[in-house]
């Protein structure tokens, strides 16, 4: 074999292996940068390809995130001869998810995952002087995100709904309904069993961020334990009804 040729096969061979043995912590700076500084990857330890590190996220950058679990991940470098990166993420104890990234499509199947509710203060502001606590569980069978298009359902179930506020705890467990139409998420929120009810619709785009508007009351024998933390969620419809009304504005977009 020529010399020439000997080098360039050396060559590739040496980029490689640098590749295979990409440490972790790239992921977690393509994921900063990529999300905006929303979401954020500590303490990742192994390597591009089979790696682990705690997730966190932020809606604002100006304040410290949230951590919300632990995640594993492992790609698969075959499929990059397909034209696209398909890697199994677990997720704290969970079973393992999908998530394939095409040139023009982002994927997710099977995803069933636990967060803290205090991730909610992050995302809607408006929230954050209620200190909403408990767990939200998101799962959905596939959701898939382009440019400019979300396709897709899911569901985030809000266990054990707290709040310093109130001396109620819980509050009561709350699902949210989630269906990608086009360019947007239609947002549907019912309340499940509690003594403060709340409900109400929304829409989140890619171009105009979140809005919801619903109403929120608190069960007839702890209106007086609650009312509080209703004057933070809302402003009173009308004087004495105990019906709050809930309106959410909020520009964390894509």
């Amino acid at each position: 074999m020529p010399i020439k040729r000997t080098l360039i096969l050396g060559f590739i061979i040496f980029l490689a292996t640098l590749l295979y043995q990409a440490p972790a912590s790239l992921v977690a700076s393509w994921i900063y940068q990529k999300s905006d500084q929303h979401i954020v990857l500590t303490q990742a330890e192994g390597t591009l390809w089979n790696g682990k590190a705690t997730l966190a996220l932020s809606a604002n950058t100006a304040e410290s995130p949230v951590s919300v679990g632990h995640l594993q991940w492992q790609v698969f470098p075959l499929q990059l001869l397909l034209g696209r990166v398909y890697t199994a993420i677990s997720w704290n104890e969970a079973p393992p998810f999908w998530l394939t990234v095409e040139t023009a499509r982002t994927h997710i199947e099977h995803i069933n995952i636990t967060i803290p509710a205090d991730i909610i203060s992050q995302l809607i502001p408006a929230l954050h002087t209620a200190q909403l606590g408990g767990q939200l569980n998101l799962h959905s069978e596939s959701i898939s995100v382009t440019s400019d298009a979300i396709a897709g359902e899911a569901a985030v179930d809000w266990q054990q709904a707290s709040s310093p506020l109130s001396q109620i705890n819980p509050l009561g467990s709350y699902h949210t309904q989630l269906a990608g139409d086009g360019a947007g998420v239609h947002i549907q929120l019912s309340s499940l069993i509690g003594p403060l009810l709340l409900d109400g619709n929304g829409l989140w785009s890619q171009a105009q961020g979140l809005s919801f508007q619903g109403n929120a009351k608190a069960d007839s024998a702890k209106q007086k334990e609650l009312s509080e933390l209703l004057r933070i969620l809302g402003n009173e419809q009308v004087p004495g009804s105990g019906v709050y009304q809930l309106s959410v504005q909020s520009q964390w977009q894509h």
